[in-house]
């Protein structure tokens, strides 16, 4: 699958999921925060990946969240998207077959 805001890539038994937004040092915006969900499952669904690895390109991992992305909404809807999401994918990893 193609995303704007990503690589996805395999190298053998490694997925790697590259924040592609160097220029805004990685900052998570709409687009991107859309987007993670379905780059982790597709990722975790291959059978040939046994690990996922989470990096950002330039020099930056990320920056954080664009407020942005909350339609003006403020920091703290920002910061509680953002940890709804955190927790949703520690849930799914949790969840996963030993």
């Amino acid at each position: 699958m193609d995303y704007e805001t990503l690589l996805v890539e395999r190298d053998g038994p490694v997925g790697w999921l590259v924040f592609n937004r160097p220029a805004a040092a990685n900052a998570m915006d709409a687009a991107m925060m859309h987007e993670l969900e379905g780059a982790w499952l597709e990722l975790d669904r291959d059978p040939d990946v046994r690990v996922i690895v989470n990096t950002g390109a330039g020099d930056a991992f990320a920056a954080g969240l664009l407020d942005a992305w909350c339609s003006g909404a403020g920091p703290e809807a920002a910061l509680a998207a953002g940890a709804a999401l955190g927790a949703e994918a520690v849930a799914q990893i949790g969840a996963r077959p030993r």
